[in-house]
């Protein structure tokens, strides 16, 4: 079983994995991969784990284990069955933080996402530190559209653990949605200097509008054929390449080397425009 293009690695919030290269493998035989190693990232202050259930109760801490089990069977987690033992850890110690956002997870799992945010939100006022709360509010945020949440929650998550590609992402177009064009750019830069961009290609989308909004158009057109190399039929691919042969045709960059077919629909925004709606990370 051909794995070459595989690679194995944990993720863990304040901390950076090594990764494993899987290669060739047997079927029906057991492969021993080796070790991940996690390393705590360079100026990280927040915690994967919530200090706050060390002052927990033993009955609360039982109770919170009950329910965190059932939520963590990736198949068929039983929410309903989680909630009311969770529930039971915060009527014993109601300053437990990872109860409150593992209740969060359960509530989310039964669409009951306002009551869901009200959990996260309660873990984080209870423990700024901790880390797993921002996330399920970082994805309400991204999935409301929330741009000024969005760059609220990933600027004291990126504070606090600073190692976090996706989440610079994040910030980056939600400084871009908010019309900070320079804060949008140095994070959007900052993944390019760790040499992920070919891990995030949105990056290049919003550089490519930081430039073509200063009239750069030259560097813009570089980028939107990076993400064309890496995505060729990417979700934004054909817009861009009309994009690039708009822009040849008004002799603004040089002709470009691809056709457009005439059903091709202009592109009447900008991709990652600070003004459309259309588009979220």
């Amino acid at each position: 079983m051909n794995l070459s293009h595989c690679w194995l690695y944990a993720e863990l919030p304040g901390y950076r994995s090594s990764e494993i290269w899987l290669g060739m493998s047997r079927p029906m035989r057991m492969s021993r991969v080796g070790t991940i190693v996690l390393s705590r990232i360079d100026g990280a202050s927040g915690d994967p784990v919530s200090l706050t259930t060390l002052t927990a109760p033993k009955s609360a801490r039982k109770a919170y284990e009950k329910g965190a089990k059932l939520l963590r069977s990736v198949e068929e987690p039983d929410y309903a069955r989680a909630i009311p033992l969770l529930e039971r850890a915060l009527e014993l110690h109601p300053e437990f933080a990872a109860a409150w956002e593992a209740l969060g997870r359960a509530r989310v799992g039964l669409g009951e996402r306002e009551s869901a945010r009200e959990a996260f939100e309660r873990a984080v006022e209870i423990d700024g530190q901790f880390l797993k709360p921002y996330l399920a509010l970082i994805d309400m945020a991204v999935e409301d559209k929330d741009w000024t949440e969005l760059e609220s929650l990933t600027d004291r998550y990126l504070a606090m653990s600073p190692g976090s590609m996706k989440l610079r992402l994040f910030n980056s177009f939600a400084a871009l949605k908010n019309g900070k064009s320079s804060k949008a750019k140095a994070m959007a830069e900052m993944i390019e200097n760790a040499g992920e961009m070919d891990d995030w290609p949105m990056a290049y989308l919003i550089l490519a509008e930081v430039y073509t909004d200063s009239g750069e158009f030259k560097e813009a057109a570089e980028l939107y054929e990076s993400y064309l190399s890496t995505l060729p039929d990417g979700e934004y691919s054909e817009q861009i390449k009309r994009t690039l042969y708009d822009w040849s045709e008004l002799r603004v960059i040089e002709p470009v080397g691809f056709e457009i077919s005439i059903a091709s629909k202009a592109a009447d925004a900008p991709i990652a425009s600070s003004t459309s709606e259309e588009v979220a990370p």
